[in-house]
């Protein structure tokens, strides 16, 4: 990371489809453990939970780290474990992986048969609100285009889209995941 000019990091906490729904708190609980060990371990690498810590890092020739959920599908529709990630140092939420969840529809990584596409759902809108009152930045990659435009509609803090593409360049709506993968 410091031979490519790398400062800070989101590490993302992301449940495979093989841990959902029920083991998914767990495998993101077992992941933030394995990110402290590691840190521990290495006297060059912080934890960081806000802004100053993260200028501190970089400051000090350190690596900054931030805990980032790719999906809230861990927390399923319990908002008080939002404040336990929190806690654990999560200040990025993605509400869903490309998944319909108890948040949100996301941008399926290939078609799929579903009934009607929907935005934020009511624990979505909560989960949103919540988040952003905490100072967890929302990440809307990986939602759908009603889901994206409620956060829009429904912000009150700065978002971010950390991994999404640019539909005009490469619109990859009907692209089989293969092909995705050649791109």
């Amino acid at each position: 990371m410091r031979q490519g000019g790398i400062d800070a990091r989101v590490v993302a906490l992301y449940s495979w489809p093989k841990y959902l729904p029920e083991l998914a708190l767990r495998r993101s609980l077992d992941l933030i453990a394995t990110l402290y060990e590691e840190i521990d371990e290495s006297p060059s690498s912080v934890l960081c939970t806000t802004y100053d810590d993260i200028k501190k890092t970089k400051e000090e020739g350190q690596v900054a780290f931030i805990i980032g959920m790719e999906g809230a599908e861990p927390l399923g529709s319990d908002i008080q474990l939002l404040h336990i990630f929190y806690t654990l140092g999560v200040r990025v939420l993605g509400l869903t992986h490309s998944l319909r969840t108890y948040h949100a529809d996301g941008a399926f990584l290939s078609p799929r048969r579903t009934g009607q596409v929907g935005g934020l759902t009511y624990d979505g809108l909560n989960f949103l609100e919540q988040a952003q009152a905490m100072g967890i930045l929302i990440d809307v990659s990986h939602l759908n285009d009603p889901s994206c435009w409620d956060v829009l509609k429904f912000t009150k803090a700065p978002i971010i889209a950390s991994h999404s593409n640019c539909r005009v360049l490469l619109d990859i709506q009907g692209i089989s995941p293969m092909t995705r993968l050649e791109l």
